[in-house]
């Protein structure tokens, strides 16, 4: 049994869906990852074969000025998870980002390259894998990208809607892999269920091929009238990385690509306003 840690978000539902049954998926008010002593008596209780910790403080702009609450969540709450987990004996599967990369280095990161975290929420999530690295877990930590998917509301969606009443404009220096929830659930299990045998490392998982964001929405968006500009026409609360390309080589080898531009749920027509809800992207 899993315990799925984060199952009401986007990718915990994908992972539902996938396999009915297959968790222990308790709520965040059932299991506050901020509460040791919650973390370690839900541990005790299920016993679970593998953690799989997909909960966070994921609002990206929000953490610029909540700072702490993101830390304790993605960096003191992870560290109670893997703590637990090396007391248990218990593997561990967290999720972390491309954004601990700060997006200068002009080619796709390894995993093993080194952290430059660009923004609160990069530092809150690098400060977890600190702490899950440093807990003597076994752990498999799993940097993703641009999540996307059938069942939420975000930036594609809004854009779909905007580009209905016009010209859309979108950034074209900004490069990363679009990830369709349900192709990153499928390589998770994979993961998960090669636990006795894989590795125990860090992996860079994440939708093929990398592309910015302009190309992304005409892609999806063939109907719409795209407009390219610059990041610096839309300034954010927290900076993004321009260049997050990772690379999966590792990851797709082991355990198969995911390929974005093969989900078929996310091209939207122009004029069926019901596909809209059927939309999302994470960041």
């Amino acid at each position: 049994m899993i315990l799925l840690l984060g199952g009401s978000g986007r990718l915990g539902r994908a992972l539902l869906r996938a396999r009915p049954g297959g968790f222990v998926a308790p709520s965040s008010g059932a299991v506050d990852l901020r509460d040791a002593g919650a973390v370690r008596t839900a541990m005790a209780r299920w016993r679970p074969r593998i953690v799989l910790h997909a909960a966070g403080f994921t609002d990206v702009d929000g953490a610029a000025s909540r700072r702490a609450e993101a830390f304790a969540v993605n960096g003191v709450g992870t560290g109670h998870v893997a703590t637990a987990c090396a007391a248990l004996d218990v593997p561990l599967v967290f999720l972390s980002t491309d954004h601990v990369f700060d997006g200068r280095g002009g080619a796709p990161y390894a995993p093993e390259d080194p952290l430059a975290p660009v923004n609160a929420y990069a530092a809150s999530k690098a400060e977890g894998e600190r702490r899950v690295q440093a807990s003597g877990c076994r752990a498999a930590i799993v940097r993703t990208a641009w999540l996307h998917g059938p069942d939420g509301e975000d930036f594609v969606g809004a854009m779909a809607a905007r580009a209905r009443r016009g010209p859309i404009w979108a950034v074209a220096d900004q490069r990363g892999h679009p990830t369709p929830v349900d192709g990153l659930a499928r390589w998770l299990l994979a993961l998960c269920d090669d636990a006795p045998s894989q590795p125990w490392t860090t992996w860079h998982a994440a939708g093929t091929p990398a592309v910015d964001r302009a190309t992304w929405l005409e892609t999806v968006l063939p109907w719409a009238t795209v407009r390219r500009t610059t990041t610096d026409r839309f300034p954010t609360p927290a900076r993004r990385p321009r260049d997050a390309r990772l690379d999966t080589s590792a990851a797709d080898a082991a355990y198969g690509p995911i390929h974005w531009r093969d989900t078929r749920w996310h091209v939207l027509r122009e004029n069926n306003t019901s596909d809209v809800s059927a939309l999302a992207f994470a960041r």
